[in-house]
């Protein structure tokens, strides 16, 4: 009898597999880029804030990087960013203001950055939205006339998981240059302060949130045709 119920239990799975099996839809059309290949992002807003009364400001960001293909399907991450500065008004690139006044600089660790796709989007083609997140985000601060050194990032082992949830909008024509890279403030993100020396004592602590926010401009540098300048369009 034991037999018999085991054999008819294990003929049961192999069916109800073998109908899960042939029950798989056909794969979806893959995603697609148009008009990728290097770009640059240029900052619309301000950029990076600690959330302990007091403001690091860094009026403007620049980022390099690539998308993985010039056109054709979208195989790996949207957008990889290999060289990420950040700037304040009348400062040297890298520098910025720690609440108006004090120079820190500002140092983007773990490079390159990506932005990954996450899955929800509104609409296709020119003026699409889509879900994503920047991850890979390490930074450092260092205000050397407070012999303050700190970095921020996210929770795992050396900060190497940090990450801040985004969206990218299609330029709102195919050869449209106004493609944009958006983190609001307040967006969902898991960074950090995660190491500081002594002289930070009053300006940051370990475990400190932190906001990356910004919006940023991607334009496409080369190849041409067609001309450079114009913004990467995504298609679902």
């Amino acid at each position: 009898m034991r037999k018999t119920l085991r054999k008819a239990l294990i003929a049961t799975a192999v069916a109800a597999a073998a109908v899960a099996l042939t029950a798989v839809p056909a794969s979806a059309d893959p995603i697609t880029i148009q008009n990728g290949g290097y770009v640059a992002g240029t900052d619309l807003g301000s950029f990076f804030t600690v959330d302990n009364g007091f403001m690091e400001g860094c009026r403007s960001l620049a980022a390099t990087g690539h998308t993985p293909t010039v056109d054709g399907p979208l195989l790996g991450s949207l957008f990889t960013f290999d060289d990420v500065t950040f700037s304040w008004d009348g400062q040297v690139e890298d520098w910025c203001l720690l609440n108006g006044s004090v120079p820190i600089q500002v140092t983007a660790l773990g490079l390159p950055w990506t932005f990954d796709l996450t899955g929800g989007h509104t609409g296709s083609g020119p003026g699409a939205t889509m879900e994503g997140r920047l991850n890979n985000v390490r930074i450092r601060l260092y205000a050397s006339s407070l012999a303050c050194d700190a970095t921020v990032g996210g929770p795992g082992a050396g900060g190497s998981d940090g990450y801040v949830e985004g969206t990218y909008t299609n330029p709102s024509t195919l050869t449209g240059n106004d493609g944009t890279l958006s983190m609001p403030y307040g967006a969902v993100n898991n960074l950090r302060v995660t190491s500081v020396t002594p002289g930070c004592t009053g300006l940051f602590a370990v475990g400190q949130t932190v906001a990356l926010a910004g919006y940023i401009q991607v334009n496409r540098t080369s190849p041409v045709p067609p001309a450079a300048g114009i913004s990467p369009t995504v298609n679902f």
